[in-house]
């Protein structure tokens, strides 16, 4: 997991061919919260979409990991808690579905604050719970959740 400044993007543009597309997709886009409906990047089954939601309690929460794709989670507004774990420290409850691309878990990890102009870049070894409220006070949050494929940073 790699959780950083969108203002150190520049870092991270070797880390997927696609990574590069994201950011710049990003600088032209007039209205983002237009995007609720994925919208591709590049030509690698890469996407993005913006999700707008109030976080909840961690209370009942099960992590999750995907294998064919990397999560890129940019904050906009508002705040949230992120739990991390290596998934191999955790027990599946459900196996993984390769239609859906997910696996659900259930165990204890660290919890990271996410705000405004974060991000977290989670690989398929990442377990990772997101959407759980930052402190008492709730507020909204609106993030770009973008899919980065596996398929294209193994053929890289």
């Amino acid at each position: 997991m790699i959780i950083d400044s969108i203002n150190n993007a520049h870092y991270y543009m070797n880390l997927h061919p696609d990574f590069p597309l994201l950011v710049s997709a990003l600088n032209e886009i007039d209205s983002l919260p237009a995007f609720t409906e994925p919208q591709s990047i590049g030509w690698n089954e890469s996407y993005f979409m913006v999700q707008s939601y109030t976080p909840a309690s961690s209370a009942n929460r099960l992590w999750e990991t995907h294998r064919r794709f990397i999560d890129v989670q940019i904050i906009l507004s508002g705040s949230e808690r992120i739990g991390w774990s290596p998934s191999n420290m955790l027990t599946i409850v459900e196996p993984y579905d390769a239609e859906k691309d997910i696996e659900v878990l259930d165990g204890e990890g660290l919890m990271h604050s996410l705000g405004p102009g974060d991000f977290v870049i989670l690989f398929p070894t990442d377990a990772h719970m997101p959407g759980i409220i930052n402190g008492k006070r709730r507020n909204n949050v609106t993030k770009i959740v973008s899919k980065l494929s596996m398929e294209a940073m193994n053929r890289s």
